[in-house]
């Protein structure tokens, strides 16, 4: 990666070159020379003009023309390791673990760049892109963008609330009744006294009273903030021992603790959760202690560990994470 600082120093060292041309006694040989050519060649082609004189220029501009290199060269470095951002599209039952270890919830239009780790939960889903996302899937924003690193098994789904459509009743107006004119005129008929009629006892019959259930309303989704918890570790003595203790979370179901370890000296990367290589998961427990061996991989002794504990709820959401805490152990 070219800096700026390289960028400086390339133009201080190329102003200090200086850039000389040829001897003036070498380009009027020169040109001596090309003149004597071309009147040897205007006899056999009198039709052509004789060739005029080149005139050598001077590199004069060349540092200028390499410091412009360069500054272009450093530009389009600079615009290509350029971070890109993804922005979630409709998310539902998401987490989101940012480049610097903190948790949020995946909400619609959340930025996320290289290094952040995108969880789904049950029965969640969201859109990076043109790809759709479903629970159980891991995301990592990698240097060709997102990638599924891994697929956990979740719990049982929630009911995601359905929108309410509201429908409107259309109502056809009531035309009115229109009558026939008589076509033919009728003799009136002799009226006959009708028998009156004695009206027959009726009896009210009511109908039962229905009882309706009350309507229940479904109270919304909240969504609970994740706690920043304390996280503490101390070597044993000079074993390969390291002993963890972190402070407790209301609602937190159990804790994982989970750490990345780095040989020869090096630095450990930032542990994440849901672990995703090199994150290794230590211990899935109640209580808020625990002793970890911190001793070597592949035959070789391990110089540093990093840890984090994160808090998990009964539906197995994290509720409280903890920072990374780095414990060195020379051999």
């Amino acid at each position: 990666m070219v800096t700026e600082h390289d960028v400086n120093r390339g133009l201080l060292e190329m102003s200090e070159v200086d850039v000389v041309g040829p001897p003036r006694d070498f380009v009027d040989s020169l040109g001596q020379r090309l003149d004597a050519i071309a009147s040897t060649q205007a006899e056999y082609a009198p039709h052509l003009n004789p060739p005029r004189r080149p005139r050598v220029k001077r590199l004069v501009f060349a540092p200028a023309f390499a410091a412009l290199v360069l500054v272009v060269g450093a530009i389009f470095v600079a615009v290509d390791n350029g971070s890109t951002a993804y922005a979630l599209d409709d998310p539902f039952n998401v987490q989101v673990q940012l480049a610097d270890g903190r948790f949020v919830d995946g909400t619609d239009g959340l930025k996320i760049s290289k290094g952040a780790t995108v969880v789904v939960g049950a029965g969640g889903s969201v859109r990076i892109r043109d790809r759709i996302y479903r629970e159980g899937d891991v995301i990592v924003i990698g240097e060709g963008g997102p990638e599924v690193a891994d697929h956990v098994d979740v719990v049982a789904p929630t009911t995601r609330p359905e929108p309410i459509v509201s429908t409107t009743e259309r109502v056809e107006p009531t035309r009115p009744a229109t009558t026939l004119p008589p076509t033919t005129v009728r003799q009136p008929e002799p009226t006959v006294p009708a028998r009156p009629v004695e009206p027959a006892p009726t009896t009210s019959i009511e109908a039962p009273e229905t009882t309706r259930a009350p309507e229940t309303t479904k109270p919304p989704a909240t969504t609970r903030a994740v706690v920043s918890m304390e996280l503490g570790a101390v070597r044993v003595e000079l074993s390969s021992q390291v002993a963890l203790s972190w402070g407790a979370v209301d609602g937190a179901a159990k804790y994982v603790v989970v750490r990345t370890v780095a040989v020869g000296g090096a630095t450990p990367a930032e542990p994440v959760y849901p672990a995703v290589a090199p994150t290794k998961v230590v211990v899935q427990k109640t209580t808020r202690t625990h002793t970890d061996v911190a001793d070597a991989v592949e035959g070789t002794p391990i110089t540093a560990v990093r840890y984090r504990v994160v808090a998990l709820d009964a539906s197995a959401k994290v509720v409280g994470s903890s920072r990374s805490v780095q414990v060195n152990l020379p051999r």
